[in-house]
């Protein structure tokens, strides 16, 4: 064989090398946007890349697995209307975090549980970069969890009652916002936010054993934007929040 012809060998057998590599996919899992039946997404197929929303139907469970990575890109989110089980461990957390390079506040949507028939739970998960976490008529547990780096970390309305127990939730804008809702908050660290718990007073919490501290604007906000609250039945209910607290 001439010289000539071996070169081209060479060329042609890196060329088809090369677009083998081109071939291979990025080892991450793009989502149906519809959540229908019971599923699982389990560590073999993390990261899991959510690039549209997705929704869990009612009567639907989706239980994630510990260790893994969920990441949201062109402001999507996880809508549960079923159930959705995401129950990390403390040395293998589940990730629910952005998709981007260099990730900021409200690069996603953010974690949706809608509805009285929304259920679930989340366990030893770290939320982060989102725009606004809602708990919307739902009752979810949430426990052992980190919030950081959303605007909302978890917003409670229309009469959401969702267990929040030994939770940190840390450089958000808002870390508990209550409207309408009667959140149970109990032992968890609220702190280096611009506001802890941030409480309209159509809200009915249950706080106590929470260290709530070094919040820029307010540890505890109570919106009067009806007017100032003067009566002694008000300042008697306001105490009562928050009593337990300190």
């Amino acid at each position: 064989m001439r010289i000539s012809d071996r070169l081209l060998k060479i060329k042609e057998r890196k060329l088809l090398w090369g677009l083998l590599f081109i071939a291979i996919p990025i080892p991450s899992l793009s989502m149906e946007s519809l959540i229908n039946k019971n599923t699982v997404w389990s560590a073999e197929m993390s990261p899991i890349l959510i690039d549209r929303d997705i929704t869990v139907l009612e009567n639907a469970t989706l239980t994630i697995s510990a260790g893994v990575i969920i990441k949201f890109s062109n402001y999507s989110q996880l809508l549960v209307k079923g159930c959705l089980i995401a129950k990390g461990e403390k040395q293998r957390p589940i990730r629910f975090t952005s998709a981007q390079e260099k990730p900021q506040v409200n690069d996603w949507k953010g974690l949706v549980f809608y509805g009285k028939r929304s259920s679930g739970l989340l366990s030893f998960c770290h939320i982060s970069y989102s725009h606004k976490n809602i708990c919307w008529g739902a009752t979810p547990k949430i426990e052992n969890c980190q919030f950081s780096q959303n605007k909302y970390a978890l917003y409670c309305a229309n009469n959401a009652a969702p267990r929040l127990m030994n939770n940190l939730f840390v450089q958000n804008t808002y870390g508990i916002y209550s409207d309408y809702s009667s959140p149970y908050i109990k032992e968890n660290t609220i702190m280096n936010n611009y506001y802890g718990i941030y409480l309209l007073f159509s809200s009915s919490p249950l706080i106590g054993e929470n260290r709530v501290e070094k919040n820029e604007e307010k540890d505890i906000y109570f919106d009067n934007s009806l007017g100032e609250n003067n009566s002694g039945t008000v300042s008697n209910y306001v105490w009562g929040l928050i009593k337990d607290i300190f």
